[in-house]
């Protein structure tokens, strides 16, 4: 008979004690993220910076593929204006990231998607 358990949600997560600051070890959300991330060629070409405002939006947007990253998100996770400005960039020029609407001209939030578009392979014997 199949294993009929019920799965572990976010609240009930037990995290590794040293990456959890609560002292219970329980965290309401957190990410996960492949190792095949951490060894691909055109991550670690990003600034660390970047990729752990990767990872900071990541947390933010949860389950969304679409979602909002204002500078306030920043500031929360410690990014100075203009590090936040600089790493955006960055991850925008670099595809890991795309504006699907700017808020600029009527003074809302951007709205960012992730992308896989930094996945494609200009040449096919280069690594990802």
């Amino acid at each position: 008979m199949a294993n009929l358990r019920k799965p572990k949600t976010a609240i009930q997560a037990e995290m590794q004690p040293w990456l959890s600051a609560n002292p219970q070890f329980r965290e309401k959300r957190f990410i996960q993220v492949g190792t095949s991330l951490f060894h691909s060629k055109r991550f670690q070409q990003l600034s660390i910076g970047a990729r752990y405002m990767l990872f900071c939006m990541a947390m933010d947007a949860g389950k969304s593929l679409i979602f909002e990253f204002p500078k306030s998100s920043g500031r929360r996770y410690g990014f100075a204006y203009s590090s936040y400005t600089r790493y955006l960039k960055e991850m925008i020029q670099k595809k890991f990231l795309v504006v699907k609407q700017s808020g600029r001209s009527n003074f809302h939030k951007n709205v960012y998607s992730f992308s896989t578009d930094w996945k494609i392979r200009i040449n096919p014997d280069e690594e990802i």
